[in-house]
């Protein structure tokens, strides 16, 4: 069983902005990220993408998948408000019946406590549910076509274009990537006056631009 969320062209090199405690995240390095025209034809929604790509796993009965969108401190929903990690826990605890014996919190940094002052959502969301198990992931998730997972932990993301971000079929997806590109149209957002997108913008800088 799953719990599915949904979720131009120089170069730019993204550095991070750092958060009020010293982060204990295992960072190194830069990794390129493709992302095609939005305006092309062939250029898909990444969130899209996703959701094929994690409808298309193999089912694993006795783990409970959760597929969010996280930072390393905080839990996304749909709509990329903000979800507490006890309402989280009062919605997956409905979900852990026979055969389900662990649940899996598929979202990047969810396995790894981001400072000293904090435990991993992981760990945190585990003890919501009194102890039950837990898992997470232990860097900036990847899903590729049939739902394989990886994970990177570059300091740097370099990513063709400063728009939406895009990505051709068959092509892997970073997840953060998919629900954090707003963050870069942040000031174009406040000339409109679009409020949901200088909403959606500040969720993304937590998502993508806060692991330092």
């Amino acid at each position: 069983m799953s719990m599915k969320l949904p979720a131009a062209v120089a170069l730019l090199l993204v550095s991070s902005n750092v958060p009020a405690c010293p982060s204990s995240l295992p960072l190194k390095g830069s990794v390129f990220v493709e992302s095609c025209d939005s305006r092309q034809s062939d250029c898909l929604d990444p969130a899209k993408v996703l959701y094929d790509y994690l409808q298309s796993e193999v089912d694993r009965p006795a783990v409970l998948t959760i597929s969010v969108q996280t930072s390393p401190w905080r839990i996304y929903d749909a709509d990329m408000r903000i979800v507490s990690i006890d309402d989280f826990a009062t919605l997956a605890r409905s979900h852990l019946k026979d055969p389900v014996k662990r649940v899996e919190l598929r979202g990047s940094w969810t396995g790894v406590a981001p400072d000293k002052e904090h435990k991993s959502l992981a760990d945190q969301l585990s003890i919501a549910l009194d102890h039950y198990p837990v898992s997470g992931i232990d860097g900036f998730l990847w899903i590729a076509k049939g739902g394989k997972t990886y994970t990177t932990h570059q300091a740097f993301t370099i990513r063709k274009g400063s728009g939406a971000y895009g990505v051709h079929s068959g092509e892997d997806v970073m997840s953060a990537l998919a629900s954090g590109w707003p963050a870069y149209l942040e000031d174009t957002f406040v000339r409109e006056g679009n409020a949901d997108g200088v909403m959606r913008a500040a969720a993304g800088w937590d998502i993508i631009l806060s692991v330092p």
